[in-house]
């Protein structure tokens, strides 16, 4: 081997191991992260796994959550890759004994964060419920719902929000029949009004 060829295969070994290692994102709870890693690795086919680039991540007072995308090698003779998805919840007391796990055959979208104005929090959506640009669609169903009329819907304007979406605000909150309701903002600037109990909103201490 002449010298100039080491040269290049040693400049291609310092250049490509930072490019691989900025998939492995420290981790804020690294037991419960290396624990979903397990659990996927454990109910997936596929031998060979690489890579894993969180979407997100973060804690409630009950789970640790983790979304992912991750490469995984389909057939290693023909060096054939792909990227995956993973949804992965696990409780708080660390005893694994209701580890939650999701496999997406597709990669997840990378989360989008609403612009915080003045005032306003970034919060995330507890549980997927829907939301309305104008609070009147949620007086009419409140109204309805109060009637005993299960078979009223909201208008096509309303949409469901995923859950574990991020959120901005709360720009205004009103109550309607007893519920609770908040005015938020969505990644892409629009405003809807969505029942609080969906929202984990930020603490009036």
């Amino acid at each position: 081997m002449n010298q100039k060829s080491y040269f290049f295969i040693i400049f291609m070994l310092v250049f490509l191991v930072p490019i691989n290692a900025t998939a492995n994102i420290k981790s804020l709870n690294l037991q419960a992260h290396e624990t979903c890693k397990k659990e996927a690795k454990k109910n997936y086919t596929h031998k060979s796994v690489n890579n894993w680039y969180i979407i997100y991540e973060y804690q409630d007072e009950m789970n640790y959550y983790l979304r992912t995308n991750i490469d995984i090698v389909t057939h290693n003779m023909f060096n054939q890759s792909s990227t995956i998805g993973l949804d992965c919840t696990i409780p708080h007391d660390l005893t694994y004994t209701h580890i939650s796990t999701y496999i997406k055959p597709k990669p997840s979208p990378e989360e989008k964060t609403p612009q915080v104005h003045h005032g306003e929090q970034i919060m995330r959506v507890q549980q997927a419920g829907s939301a309305c640009p104008s609070f009147s669609h949620w007086k009419k169903f409140s109204d309805n719902m109060k009637k005993k009329n299960y078979m009223y819907n909201k208008p096509k304007s309303c949409f469901v929000v995923k859950r574990h979406t991020h959120v901005s605000g709360p720009i205004k909150t009103k109550t309607y029949n007893n519920n609770d309701y908040v005015y938020v903002r969505m990644s892409n600037g629009n405003k809807y009004w969505m029942e609080s109990l969906a929202i984990d909103l930020p603490s009036k201490d």
